[in-house]
């Protein structure tokens, strides 16, 4: 699998009070992402807010921090 340019931790949290906790590794620059996770449990993302928590240079190292 080809490395991709970005790599981060993120936290959801959802108008109920849930959070998710998840990681992305994506090509365009974070603040672009509109990335919102691949749960299909989680609840609607309206109104939810995405927070980026880490950024990393692999994304082994990212999942070893969502971990």
């Amino acid at each position: 699998m080809e490395e991709k340019k970005y790599n981060y931790t993120y936290l959801i949290t959802y108008l109920d009070g849930s959070v998710y906790h998840g990681v992305r590794s994506c090509d365009c620059a974070i603040e672009e992402d509109d990335y919102w996770g691949s749960s299909k449990y989680t609840p609607s993302s309206d109104g939810a807010t995405k927070a980026t928590l880490t950024t990393h240079d692999t994304r082994e190292d990212a999942v070893s921090e969502e971990v």
